[in-house]
C-alpha cells in the first residue's frame, strides 16, 4: 500500500489505514452529538437554566464542529475502503484533502474548547446537572482525543520533520514500553532494533508502511496453514514418534500458563483457573493479602506471589504430573519465562522456554541473533538463537573510541591513567617496517567518546604508551625509530617535555614497551620512579628523568644456544661454528617485559627467538632463569596479579602459554586459532579469566570452565585485525584496538563468581601432572619460525 504524502513528506502509514480510527472517531462522537441535541432540545423552554452567552459561546459552535467532525470521519472511513492495495488507488486520491480537513477541524475543536472552558467557569452553576455531567464529558472527551492526536503526530508520525529517523524509532519503542521500563534499559539492543526497523522503513528504500508488514504476516500465516492441511502427517511421521511429540508439545504449551488455558478452553477458561488455583483471586490472595505479598507463591517458582501462574501450570500438566523443578514466570526483553520439570513416566528432564506472546517478545524476536548449532545430537547445519544454547559469560559491544583524526591508523598500544581510571592513552602507529609513517597518541575519555581530549603527533610510529605512577600527568611515548617521549597531558603540545633524541643511550631499534617502576629515593632517582625499556637493539634500559633524560642499561640480552646444539658442538658433529664459542653469543631482540608485581628488581624479558629470561636489577651479566616453549617472537609477557609467580606469554606461533616461575617449560598452552596472538591481559577479580587479542579475534578464556577453547569469541570483519586489549580498572569491560583507528568497548556479561589464586594452581598442578616430559626447543628452529612469519609484528627490524 502507498504510503500518505502531506506536506510534502511521505509518512509511515497508508490510506487503508485510516478506516478503523475514522469508525472509533465516529463511534465515540456520534453519541455525543445526539446527547447534544437531545438536550438542547430539552432545554429550549422559558425556564431554560443555562443563559444564551453559553449557548452562542461555547456549545453552538461545539456542536458544528462535531458534526462538521463526523462527516468528515464517515468520509475517510468510505474512501479509504475503495479501490485495491496497489493496482487501482484512484479513489482514493482525494484522501489527503480530507486529512488537510480533519486537521483543520481539530484546530478549531482545541480553539473552542480553551474558549468553552473560560465560558463554562461562569456559567456552570446556572445550568442543570444532567446537563454538567454532559459538558464535563464534553470538554475530557475532546482534550482526551487532541491529547492522543499531539502524541501520534508527535512520535509516532513527525508531523515536523524535525527528528531524525533513528531517534524516532527510539521513541517509539520507548514510549511502547512505559518510558523505557519494559525493555531491561539495553540500549545496544534498543540500537540494534531501531536500525533493523529504521532500515525497513526507510523513505528512499522502500514505499513500506507497518500495516504492510502486518498484512505479510497475516497473508503468511495463512499460506502455511494452508500447505499444513496440504501434508498428511499420519502418512509421512511414524505413529509412534507423533505420539511422543503430542506428548511432549503439552509441556511447550504450559510454558504459556493462563494464555494456553483460555485458549483452550475458551468457554469454560474461568471456572477451570478459579479451580485451578483454588478459587482464589489476584485481588484477595489467600483471603489476607494482595498480589504484591507471597503468602501464596510456591518456593520452587519464582516472580509469582499469589501462586496463580504456578497452581495454573499444574493444572494444565494434570495428566503427565511431572515434579517442577523450577518455574520463572517474569518475561521481560531477552529474559522469556520458562520452567523445569522432571517427568516420571518418561525418565526424562524437560526444559520449556515460552514462546513469543507478548510486544517485549517481539522486540526479543527481531533482536535475535543467530548462530550456528552443531552438536552430536542434531549433527551440522542447524543455526539456533544467540544465547540460548549457552547462558554463560558473553560480551556485549557497548561503543567505540573513534575519530576521524585517527581514521585508518593502527592501535599499537594501551594503557590507563593511575589516577584517572576513565583516562587512556591510545598510541598509533604500523608495525611493519615497510609501512612506517607519522605516529599519533591520543588521551580518550569517558567524557567525549567521539573526540579525544588530547592528542600529540610524532615523527615516527608509536609503539608503546604508558602513564606514570608517581605523576599521573606525564605520559611516556616510544617509537618506532627508538626513541622514547615523555608528554605532559595537561598540555595539549606536540613537542613532548623530555626525548631521548640527542641522549647518548638512545636506542637504535624501536622500543616494543615502557614500564613506571617505583624505586626508594636516593638508590637510583629523587622522584621514587624510573622508566624501564626493551627494543630490538637488545637493551633493557633504565631512564632517570631529571633535567633530561639519563640511561642506564639494565640488560643486554644474548642469544643463547640450546642444549641440542651445545651437544653437537662438542662432539664435533656440527661445523658451522667453532668448539670454542661461548654459550652466550650474539645480541638478542627484546620485545616485552613485565615487572613482577611482589618484586620490583625481578622482570621478564620475551625476546625475538621465541625464549622468555628472568631477570634482575642488579644482575645485568646473566639471566636469573630461561624459559622455552614458544617457537616464535613473544610478543607479550603478562604476571598474574592474583595468583604469585605465574605469568602468560602470547607468541607469533599462535599459542598463549601460561607458566610459572618453578617450571621452565608451559605448564599449558592455548591454542585456538591459527594466527599470531599479539596481546593479552589478565582478570583484575578473577585469577582464571584472561583475554587475548590476535588478528582474527578477541578470546575470553576461563580456565575453570574450559582450558582447550575459549568460552567467548568475538570475530574480527575483513575490513580490520585486533591488535590490542587491556581490561578497564573500574568496571566489567574489556578494551580492544583494531588496525583501522578504533578501540571497541565490550562489557562482559553473565560473569561467574570471582576465582582465587588457590583456584588457578590447582587447575595448573592438575595440568602439569598429565604433562609428557618436556622438549627442548632450539634457538635455530624459533628463528627460522621468525623469518618464516609472513607478519612477523611487531619487531619489524634488520
Amino acid at each position: 500500500m502507498p504510503s500518505i504524502r502531506l506536506f510534502g513528506r511521505r509518512f509511515n502509514f497508508a490510506s487503508d489505514d485510516l478506516t478503523i480510527p475514522s469508525l472509533i472517531d465516529i463511534i465515540l462522537r456520534l453519541p455525543l452529538l445526539v446527547t447534544f441535541i437531545i438536550f438542547r432540545i430539552k432545554d429550549e423552554s422559558p425556564n431554560s437554566t443555562c443563559p444564551s452567552s453559553f449557548y452562542n459561546g461555547y456549545f453552538y459552535p461545539l456542536l458544528s464542529v462535531y458534526i462538521a467532525i463526523t462527516i468528515s470521519a464517515v468520509f475517510i472511513c468510505f474512501i479509504s475502503t475503495r479501490g485495491s492495495p496497489l493496482k487501482n488507488i484512484r479513489p482514493r486520491r482525494h484522501m489527503p484533502l480530507l486529512i488537510y480537513i480533519r486537521l483543520f477541524l481539530v484546530l478549531i475543536d482545541i480553539g473552542i474548547n480553551i474558549m468553552g472552558s473560560v465560558i463554562i467557569i461562569r456559567v456552570f452553576q446556572m445550568c442543570a446537572i444532567i446537563l454538567r455531567a454532559t459538558i464535563i464529558t464534553t470538554i475530557v472527551l475532546s482534550w482526551s482525543v487532541a491529547i492522543a492526536l499531539f502524541i501520534i503526530l508527535a512520535f509516532f508520525i513527525d508531523v515536523t520533520g524535525f527528528v531524525s529517523a533513528e531517534k524516532k524509532w527510539e521513541m517509539r519503542i520507548r514510549l511502547i514500553f512505559c518510558c523505557g521500563r519494559g525493555y531491561g534499559g539495553q540500549s545496544s539492543d534498543i540500537k540494534n532494533i531501531v536500525k533493523t526497523l529504521q532500515y525497513l522503513f526507510d523513505d528512499e528504500r522502500f514505499d513500506l508502511v507497518p500495516s504492510d508488514v502486518a498484512a505479510g504476516l497475516i497473508l503468511l500465516q495463512q499460506e502455511d496453514a494452508i500447505e499444513e492441511r496440504s501434508v498428511n502427517i499420519i502418512q509421512n511421521v511414524p505413529l509412534e514418534l507423533l505420539k511422543e511429540g503430542l506428548y511432549y508439545n503439552t509441556y511447550a504449551q504450559s510454558a504459556f500458563g493462563w494464555f494456553s488455558l483460555a485458549y483452550q478452553y475458551r468457554l469454560t477458561f474461568i471456572l477451570r483457573m478459579l479451580f485451578a488455583t483454588n478459587f482464589r483471586t489476584i485481588g484477595f490472595c489467600c483471603g489476607c493479602c494482595t498480589c504484591c505479598a507471597s503468602c501464596c507463591g510456591n518456593q520452587d517458582s519464582v516472580n509469582d506471589p499469589c501462586g496463580n501462574q504456578y497452581s495454573t501450570l499444574r493444572y494444565l500438566l494434570r495428566r503427565q504430573n511431572p515434579i517442577i523443578l523450577y518455574a520463572n514466570f517474569h518475561g521481560a526483553f531477552h529474559r522469556a519465562p520458562f520452567y523445569i520439570a522432571a517427568d516420571n513416566e518418561k525418565k526424562t528432564i524437560i526444559v520449556s522456554i515460552r514462546g513469543t506472546l507478548s510486544a517485549t517478545d517481539v522486540l526479543t524476536d527481531i533482536n535475535a541473533v543467530e548462530d550456528v548449532l552443531e552438536t552430536e545430537l542434531f549433527g551440522s547445519g542447524y543455526c539456533h538463537s544467540e544465547g540460548t544454547v549457552y547462558s554463560g559469560l558473553a560480551l556485549d559491544k557497548l561503543f567505540a573510541y573513534s575519530a576521524e583524526l585517527t581514521s585508518n591508523k593502527n592501535v599499537s598500544a594501551l594503557a590507563w591513567n593511575h589516577k584517572n581510571s576513565d583516562l587512556l592513552a591510545v598510541g598509533y602507529g604500523p608495525f611493519e617496517y615497510n609501512d612506517q609513517r607519522d605516529g599519533l597518541v591520543c588521551c580518550w575519555s569517558l567524557k567525549n567518546q567521539d573526540f579525544p581530549e588530547r592528542y600529540f603527533h610524532t615523527p615516527a610510529g608509536v609503539t608503546t604508551v604508558a602513564f606514570s605512577i608517581k605523576f599521573p600527568s606525564l605520559l611516556a611515548v616510544g617509537l618506532y625509530d627508538g626513541t622514547v617521549n615523555v608528554y605532559d597531558v595537561q598540555h595539549n603540545s606536540d613537542k613532548p617535555l623530555l626525548d631521548t633524541e640527542e641522549s647518548l643511550g638512545k636506542h637504535t631499534a624501536p622500543v616494543w614497551q615502557l614500564y613506571w617502576v617505583e624505586v626508594e629515593k636516593g638508590r637510583d632517582d629523587d622522584t621514587g620512579e624510573v622508566l624501564m625499556s626493551i627494543s630490538t637493539d637488545g637493551r633493557v634500559t633504565q631512564w632517570l628523568l631529571r633535567k633530561g633524560f639519563e640511561s642506564n642499561d639494565y640488560m643486554k640480552l644474548k642469544r643463547i644456544l640450546s642444549k641440542q646444539t651445545v651437544q653437537k658442538r662438542e662432539s664435533g658433529k656440527d661445523t658451522k661454528g667453532p668448539k670454542s664459542e661461548n654459550l652466550l653469543f650474539r645480541s638478542s631482540g627484546g620485545l616485552c617485559f613485565d615487572v613482577c608485581p611482589d618484586d620490583k628488581t625481578i622482570y621478564l624479558c620475551g625476546t625475538e627467538e621465541g625464549l622468555i629470561h628472568r631477570c634482575s636489577v642488579s644482575y645485568n651479566e646473566q639471566y636469573l632463569d630461561t624459559y622455552s616453549g614458544h617457537t616464535g617472537p613473544v610478543y607479550r609477557i603478562a604476571w598474574s596479579p592474583i595468583a604469585k609467580g605465574v605469568f602468560l606469554s602470547s607468541s607469533a606461533d599462535w599459542t598463549v602459554s601460561l607458566w610459572t616461575t618453578d617450571r621452565f617449560q608451559p605448564c599449558i598452552t592455548f591454542a585456538s586459532r591459527k594466527k599470531p596472538v599479539f596481546d593479552i591481559c589478565w582478570s583484575p577479580k578473577s585469577a582464571t579469566i584472561f583475554c587475548c587479542a590476535n588478528e582474527e579475534a578477541v578470546e575470553v578464556w576461563d580456565l575453570s570452565k574450559n582450558t582447550l577453547e575459549p568460552i567467548n569469541v568475538i570475530l574480527a570483519t575483513q575490513q580490520y585485525i585486533f591488535t590490542a586489549i587491556t581490561y578497564a580498572p573500574n568496571s566489567e569491560c574489556i578494551l580492544a584496538g583494531t588496525s583501522t583507528g578504533s578501540v571497541m568497548v565490550y562489557h562482559l556479561k553473565n560473569l561467574p563468581s570471582a576465582t582465587t589464586a588457590n583456584d588457578l594452581m590447582d587447575i595448573i598442578e592438575q595440568q602439569t601432572n598429565n604433562l609428557p616430559p618436556p622438549e627442548d626447543t632450539t634457538s635455530s628452529a624459533a628463528s627460522n619460525i621468525a623469518a618464516k612469519e609472513t607478519r612477523t609484528a611487531p619487531n619489524g627490524t634488520t
